[in-house]
């Protein structure tokens, strides 16, 4: 198969392939470490912690079903909530660790995911000028 044909069909460029699934890996490690996170702290703790775990751990699930689903769009969303964390937590440590996994990982699926064709252009010729 041609790389004309890989760009064709939308397939991604050979060899990305694992990386794609490291990304993915990775993905589903940051998201289930916070997820784990917020729902233990939930229910071990005070039942008005609810709304504030929910406020957490629903954006993060979005974002991860968002990025399995449509790469390219949930690495922007990624690198978004990274550009948040680093705004957000005071400290290198922290923003180290609150930023640089769905920062690194938004990166790596932005860059690598399919993406489809642009469609061709029509170009005005002869008759269809306005003159």
């Amino acid at each position: 198969m041609t790389s004309a044909m890989h760009i064709e069909s939308g397939q991604p460029k050979h060899g990305t392939q694992p990386v794609m699934w490291l990304a993915r890996i990775g993905l589903l490690g940051w998201a289930g470490f916070w997820l784990y996170f917020t729902l233990a702290h939930t229910f071990g703790g005070n039942p008005a912690d609810v709304a504030p775990s929910l406020f957490v751990a629903i954006p993060i699930l979005a974002i991860t079903i968002l990025a399995l689903l449509r790469p390219r769009i949930g690495g922007v969303f990624l690198m978004l909530a990274a550009i948040f964390a680093a705004w957000y937590f005071d400290g290198a440590v922290a923003r180290l660790a609150f930023a640089l996994p769905p920062g690194l990982i938004g990166i790596l699926m932005f860059a690598i995911a399919k993406s489809k064709p642009s469609e061709p252009r029509a170009h005005a010729r002869g008759s269809d000028r306005v003159s």
